[in-house]
């Protein structure tokens, strides 16, 4: 493996004007080229690519928290509309009688 290449297996049959991969085969490609190739589907990464030297590695750094929750479930409860009253005061939908039955007609 050469140096800013990385080696990937392949998943599927893959073919095209100057290569043919079968499945289970490693290749090496270059790193930009495997990302490409190595989406989980086509193939997949037998050793992950080291970060670029000015990007930290994943894991590292500042790590976004959300807000604070208010924790006090009186407070969500008690201002909630009862279940099921998220209309205004509607009139329920008019019953209608069902469809009177056809009678059937015989062959004669």
């Amino acid at each position: 493996m050469t140096r800013g290449t990385t080696q990937v297996r392949i998943l599927v049959s893959v073919a095209g004007p100057d290569f043919s991969w079968i499945p289970g085969q490693m290749v090496d490609l270059p790193i930009d080229e495997a990302a490409k190739w190595a989406d989980g589907v086509r193939g997949e990464y037998v050793n992950m690519p080291a970060p670029p030297a000015d990007e930290p590695p994943a894991g590292d750094g500042p790590v976004d928290e959300a807000p604070p929750v208010d924790e006090d479930p009186a407070a969500t409860t008690a201002d909630a509309p009862p279940a099921g009253d998220d209309q205004p005061d509607r009139e329920p939908p008019a019953k209608t009688a069902p469809a009177p039955a056809r009678a059937r007609r015989g062959r004669k």
